[in-house]
């Protein structure tokens, strides 16, 4: 079987011009970090992390996770001190150790020589965006920055795929946005967008539905040079 699911398309096909990319687990390799860094968060408190509970937070914007650990593990912390906590372990990593998955350079490149504008949708914080893009040489490559805490609702809505769009300038419905999670594939979707569903160990439950309900399914970006010559994807001249 391909690697790469066949197109569903019904209806007029959009040229593509504008890609919105995730950070965690979609750019960057960064998963496996956060992991690491709940662990030790709740170490710290004599706590066990549950199984469930990167899959809970995963999504979530800091604020709205340190809300949710607090009252989970009926912490004495505030949410301030929780997210300094966890921005202290995770700036240095970001800046100095998270790379970039494999392909990512070479398609951005392939991106902007064909002139398509790129934006980032994350629930991530600039303080840690910023550094890793930087650090991996690709900051530069981004037209616009759109966080979670821009809009109201989480990524399981459109809010933040469609702000990011208004800033690029571009029809929701010539946008292409780079998903690993299943709840930012359902907002993407939710919002009129081509969605590529992209691989990660840490999304690898809901692989199956993240299948459904994205357009295509890759496993690795060199996978989407694929998709360009076969005329799967075209973008706008």
């Amino acid at each position: 079987m391909s690697n790469v699911k066949r197109e569903v398309n019904s209806g007029k096909t959009h040229a593509i011009q504008a890609v919105i990319f995730d950070l965690d687990g979609t750019l960057i390799d960064s998963m496996g970090l956060w992991v690491i860094i709940d662990q030790e968060f709740l170490s710290r408190r004599g706590i066990t992390m549950p199984d469930d509970y990167v899959q809970t937070v995963k999504t979530m914007s800091f604020a709205d996770s340190s809300r949710y650990t607090i009252e989970r593990f009926a912490l004495s912390d505030t949410a301030d001190m929780v997210i300094q906590e966890w921005m202290d372990m995770a700036v240095f990593a970001y800046a100095n150790k998270v790379p970039l998955k494999p392909g990512v350079l070479s398609y951005l490149q392939f991106l902007q020589k064909n002139r398509i504008k790129i934006g980032l949708a994350t629930t991530n914080t600039v303080l840690l965006y910023e550094p890793v893009l930087r650090n991996n040489g690709v900051y530069d490559y981004f037209s616009s920055f759109t966080t979670i805490k821009e809009v109201s609702k989480d990524k399981g809505h459109p809010d933040i795929y469609l702000l990011a769009a208004r800033k690029l300038g571009a029809d929701s419905r010539s946008c292409m946005v780079f998903e690993d999670t299943l709840l930012g594939v359902t907002g993407a979707k939710k919002a009129q967008m081509k969605v590529i569903g992209v691989f990660d160990a840490h999304s690898a439950a809901d692989k199956e539905q993240i299948m459904e309900q994205a357009d295509i399914y890759i496993y690795a970006f060199e996978q989407m040079m694929t998709c360009h010559e076969k005329g799967s994807i075209i973008l706008q001249e």
